[in-house]
């Protein structure tokens, strides 16, 4: 959730205006609100230190003052995050800091499924031109609650309900049927993972999503993260075939 209410669109080109690649460092990010955030929710529009937006649509993204920005949504009902403010993350399949206690809360399908289709310009029945009703900040408030939803059954007041009956979590039920709460796995490689947020002080901030594509990830969505053992074992194997080739050799010539 945002910290603060209400800033529009006006508030946050003033909020990251001071912002620039130089003076931020690698996996940092700036959050704030835009023209089409509904209520304290997603969409919030983002910048990282690092350039993560490849992968977005241009009705995902915009340029403001020769920097990209792309448009996410939050995991969490329960944690803030400040607009305007640069926060540490890290990325992986889990969301961390939830506000159940459980220091784990596994990315779901039916939350990566969905925000990998609003990032590529292509969820069904989202209004991406803001031109027609309902308008893209409703739509925003319905997938907004859908991830949450879908994000241990969470809700928050003044948004529509996120399970069934919600346009865009009944498309992810329609889609994957049972598995929608299943954990995001490597095998369902939606390229999206979690941003999670902390201050500079260490302190937890609101979680977020990001899509880095089909086949991407930061190598979190390695099923077997074996650090080269693999390749170690196959080195080994190929050593032990030469040893065995030469020992053979020289069986036959003492033969």
């Amino acid at each position: 959730m945002m910290k603060l209410k209400n800033i529009g669109f006006a508030g946050m080109v003033l909020a990251v205006a001071a912002v620039s690649p130089a003076v931020m460092a690698d996996d940092t990010i700036v959050l704030t609100q835009g023209p089409y955030s509904y209520y304290v929710g997603g969409e919030f529009t983002s910048l990282t230190g690092t350039p993560i937006d490849a992968n977005y649509a241009a009705s995902t993204k915009e340029t403001i003052n020769g920097q990209t920005y792309f448009q996410t949504f939050c995991v969490q009902t329960e944690v803030d995050f400040y607009p305007g403010v640069t926060y540490n993350y890290t990325m992986s399949l889990a969301s961390v800091d939830n506000p159940d206690n459980r220091d784990v809360f596994p990315l779901s399908q039916g939350t990566a499924w969905l925000y990998s289709q609003f990032a590529q310009g292509i969820l069904a029945n989202y209004n991406y031109t803001d031109t027609a009703t309902p308008t893209r900040n409703a739509d925003a408030d319905a997938l907004q609650a859908a991830i949450w939803y879908l994000q241990g059954d969470q809700s928050y007041g003044n948004y529509v309900f996120g399970g069934s009956g919600n346009i865009f979590y009944d498309e992810a039920v329609t889609l994957l049927g049972a598995n929608v709460n299943s954990n995001a796995t490597y095998s369902f490689d939606y390229g999206v993972e979690v941003l999670n947020l902390t201050s500079t002080g260490g302190n937890s901030a609101q979680n977020q999503l990001v899509y880095l594509g089909s086949g991407g990830g930061s190598g979190n969505q390695d099923p077997v993260p074996d650090d080269g053992a693999t390749l170690a074992l196959l080195a080994l194997s190929l050593a032990g075939l030469a040893v065995f080739a030469r020992g053979s050799g020289a069986a036959q010539r003492a033969a």
